[in-house]
């Protein structure tokens, strides 16, 4: 296992390196635009190289795009999901995405990909298991399922939820079939030092309809200054292998050690720890041995609150250097039965031993 995920880490670090190359990376373009955007030649570049590393026509990665949330949301407005009948699979996306976008759905099934095909016009795809108590799909599940509804629905458009799995594996969902891929730069893409931000990734007819839903229809990608925005984009695609690959290694390492955890088969789909706690009491104590083992707000203990998108109070541990970025040292959880917290072991393998000790002392 870890000799793949260095071959994998090795693999992706390539990619990233030519791509950058390719695009012929200058200082001057990390310095961003201010206004309306005009002529901004950095920004093209850094769409350029992300169109490259997912081997996809076109992409669209900008700051004023908030989230993994918010990018979802783009992407189901510039579908028209009003007059389409949508598949989600291999289950409903998760509480925060689906509450943001069930008001534009029309017609939605769940398909459970042991069935048979069904007839749809979108098929959507989730890639990491989020925060639910299932693994996601792996590169190879991912490619089975597109190619199972593509035999049904020739026609139809395919939107994978890439949160959470980018760079995972040495392929990304855009280079086994899928038409439009997202996600957030305050997870892998971002390599712990992007600000903020999001992208999308695929047929550039259809990243060009996000635009245009981001945007509107006359202006599209042309303008949208970036500000200091470009300069930690650059380097969070740059370092993104690499600390994804410690990532997945801190993973490895915990799930070995934890005895309450949902066990995964390998390769992961995502680089998320499922964890079970036995009441609140328990659950809140990790989130707080959690919180307390990071750099930044260690003497915070976190507590449970109301948050838009969740129908339940919800507890969150972040201990990086950009708010609410978890792909370093994070968990999330609601706080009900049966207490369920999603650990992001974080980018530093080194602590997890210790780590564990403490979470496994609650149980």
């Amino acid at each position: 296992m870890f000799n793949q995920l260095w071959k994998t880490a090795e693999s992706n670090s390539v990619k990233v390196l030519k791509a950058l190359k390719e695009v012929r990376l200058a200082e001057s373009d990390l310095w961003g635009s201010t206004g309306y955007g005009l002529d901004d030649f950095g920004r093209e570049k850094l769409e350029k190289a992300y169109a490259y590393c997912f081997g996809a026509e076109a992409s669209l990665v900008r700051p004023n795009i908030s989230s993994g949330t918010h990018v979802a949301y783009l992407v189901a407005m510039s579908l028209d999901l009003a007059k389409k009948k949508v598949a989600f699979s291999p289950c409903e996306p998760y509480d925060s995405v689906f509450e943001n976008i069930k008001h534009l759905l029309w017609k939605w099934v769940v398909w459970d990909l042991n069935d048979e095909p069904i007839n749809a016009d979108v098929l959507w795809l989730q890639r990491s298991g989020g925060y639910r108590w299932h693994e996601g799909l792996n590169i190879d599940e991912l490619r089975k399922a597109i190619d199972l509804f593509r035999s049904l629905n020739p026609d139809a458009v395919i939107v994978v939820d890439n949160c959470y799995g980018e760079f995972v594996e040495d392929l990304e969902p855009s280079q086994v079939g899928a038409d439009i891929v997202f996600g957030s730069l305050i997870k892998n893409l971002g390599g712990t030092v992007t600000p903020t931000g999001a992208y999308v990734a695929g047929k550039k007819e259809l990243v060009d309809k996000v635009s245009e839903v981001l945007f509107g229809p006359a202006l599209a990608k042309e303008q949208g200054a970036t500000g200091n925005f470009l300069k930690g984009a650059f380097q969070g695609l740059f370092l993104a292998p690499i600390m994804v690959y410690n990532a997945l290694l801190s993973k490895q390492l915990m799930l070995e050690r934890l005895n309450n955890t949902l066990k995964e088969r390998f390769p992961f789909s995502d680089i998320i720890v499922r964890t079970r706690w036995d009441d609140e009491e328990h659950m809140l104590a990790a989130a707080h041995i959690i919180q307390s083992t990071g750099p930044v707000n260690s003497h915070v203990t976190p507590t449970p609150f109301e948050m838009g998108g969740y129908a339940d109070p919800i507890v969150m541990a972040w201990t990086g250097f950009i708010q609410g970025e978890s792909l370093s040292l994070s968990a999330d959880g609601t706080v009900k039965p049966p207490y369920e917290l999603f650990i992001q072991p974080g980018v530093n393998p080194f602590i997890i031993e210790g780590l564990s000790a403490e979470l496994k002392s609650l149980l």
